[in-house]
């Protein structure tokens, strides 16, 4: 009987054991400023809110955003995303949250600068890659992808080969799932990203309509080291709202802070800037779960083209795709901050750095008979 009881307490503390790894347990990241001894710190403590059916292998696969009111806090959460397939693609990226990402401050001199083009806007990308080199300088590493034919253009694949700090690379689009494929889904922007932000610290995202006026964005680098602007920053308002252009299909899996102001503007994704940090990488990683879900990132009934918006326009007559995500996960960002006592300067006040000085233009199908390949 003693030796039953035995086996028996030996199996319930397991359990509990168990248990409490699974609910309970919170490992501390280290950062780059703790101290040397290389332990990671473990806390015992509820997870928040945890719930076995929105984790996927132990991974958060159900976005929320804590939304604040007069009536006091509440939670809104946005439907499970599939997890054999996304988790993949977390796994792919080193997305999940078991990969710690050191929080280093950007080194203006360390950024790079990443382009997506097919043959027909390479010579625009040729404009975009002079501006880059004027204005920034030849150290900078600049990373094409070749969206379709560049690369089998003899004169384009010749005049890359011959650039410096320079590298071409075959966007696989074999890495999509099929129904995301489509050019103007936009889903191979985010896959993109979030490629080169598993690579490099602070980098430049750039469609190929981007005209730099100036290489001097140390105002974004210091503001983004001292807390003051968050690590993803987006270019200049669109000229419409957030919500006239997305689509309320998107909210079921990722949806907005509505305690947002209605006419809140939407930013360009046409120019947009990262530094890797663990707030960085949640926004990668929302944004990837999406971008592999068609209803997600271009739900039922989605229109590009917008008409102008007035008082009278309804909410979601146009679907910006990538734009419309990026644009949802930066504002529930800036709002999170905000609530929680962090100084943030949002996008849409007018102290934010990009109204400070214009530092680029958007110029759709530019040219330039500048030789690039001058180092």
């Amino acid at each position: 009987m003693k030796r039953k009881n035995f086996y028996i307490t030996l199996l319930l503390g397991g359990c509990l054991y168990i248990y409490i790894l699974q609910h309970y347990i919170y490992v501390k990241p280290k950062d780059a400023n703790d101290d040397k001894s290389g332990i990671q710190q473990m806390i015992i403590r509820p997870r928040s809110g945890f719930n076995d059916q929105e984790y996927c292998e132990n991974e958060l696969f159900v976005y929320k955003i804590e939304t604040v009111n007069s009536s006091g806090k509440f939670v809104t959460k946005g439907k499970k995303f599939e997890c054999e397939t996304g988790l993949r693609y977390l796994k792919q990226f080193n997305l999940t949250s078991d990969t710690v990402v050191p929080n280093k401050p950007v080194d203006p001199s360390n950024v790079a600068f990443v382009i997506a083009a097919d043959a027909g806007y390479y010579p625009s990308a040729r404009a975009v890659i002079h501006g880059i080199r004027k204005h920034f300088g030849k150290n900078h590493k600049i990373i094409y992808y070749d969206l379709g034919g560049t690369m089998n253009n003899p004169e384009f694949s010749k005049e890359m080969t011959e650039l410096c700090n320079f590298e071409a690379r075959l966007f696989k689009w074999e890495l999509l799932p099929s129904d995301v494929t489509k050019v103007k889904i936009f889903a191979w922007k985010v896959m993109i990203i979030a490629e080169v932000f598993n690579e490099f610290d602070t980098f430049f995202y750039l469609d190929s309509s981007i005209y730099f006026e100036t290489g001097d964005f140390n105002a974004f680098y210091e503001m983004i080291n001292n807390g003051s602007l968050t690590p993803f920053q987006m270019s200049g308002a669109t000229g419409h709202s957030m919500r006239h252009a997305t689509n309320p299909g998107i909210y079921k899996y990722v949806p907005l802070d509505m305690t947002i102001d209605r006419h809140h503007d939407m930013m360009e994704a046409n120019m947009m800037i990262f530094h890797k940090n663990e707030v960085s990488k949640e926004i990668i990683k929302w944004s990837v779960l999406c971008a592999i879900n068609r209803d997600c990132i271009e739900p039922p009934g989605s229109v590009l083209a917008c008409v102008r918006e007035t008082n009278q326009t309804p909410e979601g007559v146009c679907h910006r795709q990538d734009q419309s995500l990026f644009n949802i996960l930066l504002a529930n960002l800036e709002q999170t901050w905000l609530n929680n006592g962090i100084p943030v300067i949002t996008h849409v006040q007018p102290n934010h750095p990009k109204n400070s000085r214009q530092r680029h233009q958007t110029r759709r199908l530019q040219r330039t008979q500048e030789k690039i390949t001058i180092c």
